[in-house]
This record gives structure tokens, sequence and C-alpha cells, in this order.
């Protein structure tokens, strides 16, 4: 199934690789330069809701939300169900946002 479209969404090149990518791994990293599209295109291929954990606080975040997690505050994304999600982290920020309890990292 191709990714939902927006009305104000250019559709990509990319677009078809990374459902496919998702189908076979549930999650993805859009790297690229500042400004090419990354977050327009992740919104359009989100396809499953996700939970927040923000310090004391929880956000649901529905295909196409986008959440901005401020520097410094522990985070910890999580699902019901299974769900597909992007996460777009600078380079070594552990998962829980908390580098004490955080899992490593690891590049599939």
């Amino acid at each position: 199934m191709p990714p939902r479209q927006s009305l104000s969404y250019r559709p990509r090149i990319v677009d078809a690789e990374l459902a496919r990518r998702l189908k076979s791994a549930g999650a993805v990293v859009v790297d690229g330069p500042k400004a090419c599209g990354k977050t327009a295109t992740a919104r359009q291929a989100a396809a499953s809701e996700v939970l927040l954990d923000v310090e004391t606080e929880t956000h649901r975040l529905g295909p196409g939300d986008l959440f901005v997690v401020p520097k410094g505050m522990r985070h910890r994304p999580r699902a019901e169900v299974e769900a597909k999600v992007l996460l777009i982290e600078p380079k070594g920020t552990p998962n829980t946002g908390d580098p004490e309890t955080a899992a490593p990292r690891r590049v599939i």
C-alpha cells in the first residue's frame, strides 16, 4: 500500500523504497541534507500510533504527527501494538533520553 497523500505533499522518488523498507524493518532512518523533504516524507509514510512519554506527560501521535522533544528532556517512545515510527535524532542520542538507562544502539 503506498503512503497516504496529503494535499500539499509532493511525491518523491524515494517513497516506494521507504514503503518497502518500512514493511521489512518497521523502523527506518531518513538522512539527507537540510530542507530536502525528510520530515514531509516521514510524515507521509507514518502508518500507526505511537505513545511518547516525555518526563511526566504522555503524548499520543498518529499518522503524520510530528513532535519535537526539547533537548535534555527524558523521553520514551512506545506503542500498544506494533507501530511504524521514524525518529530523527542526533547521533549518540539515547533512545530513552537518559544515558544511564539507554539500550545500546545498533545499525540494521
